[in-house]
């Protein structure tokens, strides 16, 4: 919880979130930010980083992941050299055409690992704890 109000403004915005439990189509375009570490000798960046990658299907990330990733993740496919989730980034959004369907879970320790996609649970199976805890607030 914020100890104060935040001040909404061109910088500052209310990002939604996905509330229904639907997959991402193949192919689409979303974007990742972190604080995550950005080579191999875990170097931290100064600024919040953001990446835009595809989403890769179901069936390619199961084929790249061991073991496959339990069934409530999104999976999103590592293409370049510090363009993924990467370690320290969990927690951050995935955001596919400005809603928030994702949260970073896991990544690769390995820099720009083509071969071994990212991890985000699934925000829509947690709507109902998200909505009793921004209540409360």
């Amino acid at each position: 919880q914020l100890e104060e109000t935040a001040q909404l403004n061109e910088h500052v915005k209310v990002l939604a979130f996905q509330r229904q439990d639907t997959d991402v189509p193949t192919g689409t375009e979303c974007e990742v930010a972190g604080w995550g570490e950005m080579n191999h000798n875990g170097k931290l960046p100064d600024k919040l980083q953001q990446v835009e990658r595809p989403v890769i299907s179901r069936e390619t990330c199961n084929e790249r992941s061991h073991p496959p990733p339990a069934p409530r993740t999104r999976q999103h496919k590592l293409r370049a050299v510090r363009t993924s989730s990467r370690t320290a980034d969990s927690g951050g959004p995935l955001v596919c055409n400005g809603i928030a369907e994702g949260v970073v879970s896991a990544g690769s320790r390995v820099c720009g690992n083509y071969k071994k996609p990212g991890i985000y649970t699934r925000i829509a199976p947690y709507v109902d704890w998200i909505d009793s805890v921004m209540a409360a607030a």
